[in-house]
């Protein structure tokens, strides 16, 4: 289209008169010429499938940004789309391009009036995105303020109707704008000696091979480092105390472990777990897998248009977007789901419990519980209230989302019942519950002999500290990523001699950032501090012993709650007062803001301290969560297709499961004994297996060229 073209378009000649003749002229142009972008738009704007414009125009500005039709009819499209700023911003580019007198004068009358009658809501906005540059590196913004760009985005794209292959995306877009879906797919960040005792100890353990042969009720995932050690013995926090009120009902369940960052696998159990994340590596590097990657994103490109915007003006840590991006993480979940699936064909549950499924894993485990007919539930690690990233799922897909669990196990009634506020809306598919905290129950539950064990743990290792005449003993949970803010460091610097400092590590903290850490602690003047044993015993012992929590917001807030602790809370308030209501009901959190004298608001609050478990009293709620989640699940699950494609995976699975050798060979770069292993396979099928998963695996390592003879 050229400049008369648009020229008619500025001045009001109407779009009936150029549609055939834009029809014609675009039959004759390539459909990669510059010019077939505007004509194609121009199309699409006159049947006013705007998004669609958008998304033309933007793939024609990214490869020629200086095209006055392409300017003109961005924003021409966004004054339709009542994005008033991005109108003018476009406009204003056009006239700069524009040499004709008479457009150009339209063009700032144009410019005139959108300032004139819009002016109010676009200083706003500016407004609004300074004020969002303030907040972006707390977590008030993070939880509350992107919150808002995600309504913004959701009311003007067609984001329920998003589809990669055959999944609706928005969830997974949706997820990682909040900055928490990890890809631990293939990442380990174990040092070496920890990765050679995992093997060793994988191999001493004679695994129980049978275990896809057992019918069960409920299938748990959880990660590794989810587990906690009472008397030697490690349990899954967050899923053991519900699997055992599972079979104490009579129904039978399976665990399923996965690793993620610097975990490795906790031994002994208390409830046996299947280790998978070696069938993870495996099905997610699989190659001969034909994957359907055909989309349906209709406005997708004004989409990642608009996040660049907001990059640019408010320093988001936005992730990076594309399709090809999104097809890469479609494909890597589509492959966990049917490694999934094939365990469901075998096991045939009813229920699907996921600690936490905000990761590719998670996705993936949730899919494959929506395609088979099982009740998906994700149990929350922490309190959310009302600004969760569970809350306002809005704009739905007829049967919902298919990366989106169907039941939440929320932590309190606070953030159920704000989740209630979207899921009544589609009753049959999705629901929330208050469960509490799942271990806080099981170690506080009548008899209590799991926190005495606990106790006796804490004490062994800190008892010398701990029991010290007239201490005061104070815990900072730190998070993750970050350094210790240098208000702790001076509060620590100047506290009385008889106050104790017992710093906590995230579990998530890498090793880089704790050694900082360390080296800064090291460096003040007051030597009560201890921050080892801190971070390595369970929470729930050292809250027992604690006279205060301080911390930026973690969800310890919530457990010391439970042993009548209080908390104070650095930066943030009404945010902090909303999600730890429960707490602040209680009086048992503060906020200490940056005016705030911490040393004093520590002395005024230890005065109150009621840290005696024999006076906390826990409500029982795990039972009537669990019958609650079974009535919702009852007739739900439906038969499973493509048997011998799963026959075929399982197959796989089991002669991997054999690998942890292998695994060993190469973490100690032993090459004569893959070589002995490798001509001890008799079975072509076997052999050729080997080789393929022998080729992943050293593939760009100093192996490679060692192990050329297999690959």
């Amino acid at each position: 289209m050229n400049i008369n073209d648009a020229k008619g378009i500025l001045l009001g000649k109407g779009m009936e008169e150029l549609e055939k003749e834009l029809f014609e002229k675009y039959k004759k142009i390539p459909q990669n010429h510059i010019e077939s972008y505007s004509i194609r738009s121009t199309l699409l704007i006159y049947e006013k499938r705007y998004y669609e414009a958008l998304d033309i125009l933007h793939i024609g500005l990214g490869i020629d940004s200086n095209q006055f039709d392409l300017l003109y009819n961005t924003a021409y499209t966004y004054e339709q789309l009542n994005e008033y700023g991005e109108a003018i911003e476009f406009y204003k580019k056009a006239s700069i391009l524009n040499s004709d007198k008479e457009v150009n004068d339209k063009l700032v009358k144009r410019i005139e009036k959108l300032l004139d009658e819009h002016e109010a809501s676009i200083i706003k906005k500016c407004e609004e995105e300074e004020e969002i540059k303030r907040k972006v590196t707390n977590e008030e913004y993070l939880n509350k303020e992107l919150m808002k760009i995600i309504k913004d985005i959701e009311a003007h794209y067609p984001v329920e109707e998003w589809v990669m292959g055959d999944v609706h995306i928005w969830s997974l877009i949706r997820n990682t704008l909040y900055g928490i879906a990890v890809d631990n797919a293939n990442k380990r960040n174990t040092d070496s000696t920890d990765k050679k005792e995992d093997y060793i100890h994988q191999i001493k353990v004679k695994k129980d091979s049978s275990w896809l042969e057992k019918k069960v009720d409920a299938v748990f995932l959880s990660r590794a480092g989810f587990r906690s050690e009472v008397d030697g013995v490690w349990y899954s926090r967050f899923c053991d105390p519900i699997a055992d009120e599972l079979e104490n009902m009579g129904l039978k369940t399976l665990s399923l472990d996965y690793l993620m960052l610097d975990n490795i696998y906790r031994y002994p159990e208390y409830r046996p777990a299947v280790h998978i994340q070696q069938h993870l590596n495996y099905v997610v590097a699989k190659e001969d897998q034909d994957i359907n990657l055909e989309y349906r994103l209709e406005g997708f490109n004004a989409f990642l248009y608009k996040l660049n915007r907001l990059r640019e003006k408010t320093k988001l840590n936005i992730f990076d977007f594309s399709i090809k991006s999104i097809a890469i993480d479609y494909i890597r979940i589509r492959r966990m789901a049917d490694y999934f699936k094939a365990i469901f064909y075998r096991v045939k549950p009813k229920l699907g419990f996921v600690s936490v499924f905000q990761n590719y894993i998670g996705y993936a485990f949730c899919l494959a519980c929506k395609e088979c007919g099982v009740t998906s539930v994700d149990i929350s690690h922490g309190p959310g209230g009302e600004n969760s990233i569970y809350l306002e799922w809005n704009k739905l897909p007829k049967w919902g989302y298919e990366l989106l669990p169907n039941y939440f196990w929320s932590f309190d009634n606070v953030e159920a019942s704000a989740i209630k506020k979207w899921t009544q809306n589609k009753p049959e598919i999705y629901g929330a519950v208050d469960g509490g905290d799942p271990w806080i129950e099981m170690c506080l539950k009548d008899d209590k002999r799991l926190l005495e064990n606990i106790n006796k743990y804490v004490e062994e290792k800190l008892g010398c500290i701990l029991n010290k005449p007239n201490c005061v003993n104070i815990l900072f949970a730190h998070t993750s990523p970050g350094v210790i803010p240098n208000r702790i460091l001076d509060t620590i610097e100047r506290s009385p001699s008889n106050w104790n400092w017992f710093i906590r590590f995230h579990p998530m903290t890498p090793n880089s950032d704790k050694n900082r850490d360390i080296r800064l602690l090291g460096s003040l003047k007051n030597s009560n501090l201890e921050y080892k044993y801190s971070t390595e015993l369970p929470l729930l012992g050292l809250l027992n012993f604690m006279d205060m929590n301080i911390n930026l917001g973690s969800s310890t807030t919530y457990e010391a709650m439970s042993f009548g602790v209080p908390s104070i809370i650095l930066y943030g308030d009404e945010y902090y007062r909303t999600k730890f209501k429960m707490v602040f009901d209680k009086k048992l959190a503060i906020v200490a803001t940056e005016e705030d004298n911490l040393l004093e608001i520590i002395e005024d609050q230890a005065k109150n301290v009621k840290a005696l478990v024999k006076n906390v009293v826990i409500e029982p709620k795990i039972k009537s969560a669990v019958e609650e989640i079974l009535k919702f699940s009852l007739n739900k699950t439906k038969p499973i297709s493509n048997e011998q494609a799963y026959e075929e995976l399982l197959f796989d699975i089991g002669v991997i499961d054999n690998y942890v050798q292998i695994e060993l060979c190469i973490e100690c770069s032993e090459i004569e004994k893959l070589r002995q292993y490798y001509t001890s396979i008799t079975n072509d099928k076997e052999k050729e297996l080997f080789i393929n998963y022998l080729s992943r695996r050293v593939n760009g390592t100093k192996l490679e060229n060692i192990l050329k003879e297999f690959i």
